[in-house]
């Protein structure tokens, strides 16, 4: 009698444990083999970048009151 009391709670106590190796493993696994995230700098920078350029290719027109404005000036 007393031999099963004993499984009754090793087999539990076993299978909790295990399952708790098997998580670490696959979380050290993951840490080992992701590679490392871009520089700080390099990820701001880029985001400068992607902001600039709609600026520059994309100029809107200004009004036509003002460019007759502007002609009249220039004349």
């Amino acid at each position: 009698m007393a031999n099963y009391q004993f499984w009754i709670i090793a087999i539990p106590v076993f299978v909790a444990f295990v399952a708790i190796m098997f998580i670490g493993a696959w979380i050290g696994w993951t840490m080992a083999t992701t590679p490392p995230p871009k520089p700080i700098e390099e990820i701001t920078t880029e985001m400068e970048e992607k902001k600039e350029e709609p600026a520059a290719t994309n100029m809107p027109e200004a009004p036509e009151e003002e460019k007759t404005a502007e002609k009249k000036k220039k004349a």
